[in-house]
């Protein structure tokens, strides 16, 4: 943690992950930015073009607490969802998320929008926090700051988190499939087959 912090200078670092597109409403992150104090500082990892979002900083004034990484090596960031205070991609939509498994793998403290089908595994104030108006500015910067000051809180998400996600490890979607294949070799009926723990409709 000691290198991560003399690498990025701050308090409270907030963690953003994923592509510089709408989708994943940095946006709001850098307007929460501006409403927390200045302990906090942001790092957006992710491909695309930044301008738009150093612009928007600068406009904020919070250019100076954000440093953005246009890519990293798949196996450093572990580093990253390890070393912040808070995991926050507050996501407009998803197909699956697979940063958010990866992060909550690493005992991360996810902050994240409340919508399918990041709710049907993130469980709010037990294995993350959700935020209903993720598009709310003040929402999100309150739920960031609960997640980075409220050290129940924290000690609970992250006592769970890593465990909420073991249903998506290789070995148990391997044992997951081949069960599949087995009911459906045997003709078994589709109620009869397992279903996916955690995502609705099975796999």
């Amino acid at each position: 943690q000691r290198a991560f912090r003399k690498r990025f200078p701050g308090t409270h670092h907030i963690l953003h992950v994923g592509r510089k597109t709408p989708q994943k409403n940095l946006d709001t992150v850098l307007r929460s930015l501006a409403m927390l104090g200045e302990e906090y500082v942001l790092v957006c990892i992710g491909r695309g073009d930044s301008s738009t979002y150093r612009e928007i900083a600068r406009q904020l004034g919070v250019e100076s607490r954000c440093e953005f990484l246009d890519s990293i090596r798949n196996e450093d960031l572990p580093f990253f969802y390890s070393n912040c205070d808070v995991m926050c991609t507050p996501s407009r939509y998803e197909g699956f998320g697979l940063v958010f498994v990866e992060a909550l793998a690493c005992e991360a403290v996810v902050v994240t929008s409340d919508i399918p089908p990041l709710n049907a595994f993130i469980h709010h104030g037990t294995t993350g926090i959700l935020v209903k108006e993720y598009e709310n500015p003040a929402a999100l910067a309150e739920a960031i700051q609960t997640a980075t000051t409220d050290e129940v809180l924290r000690s609970r998400i992250k006592s769970r988190a890593r465990a909420s996600v073991r249903q998506f490890s290789k070995d148990h979607v391997d044992a997951f499939e081949a069960a599949v294949y087995r009911g459906v070799i045997s003709g078994g009926r589709a109620e009869e087959r397992p279903q996916f723990a955690g995502v609705e409709g099975g796999a």
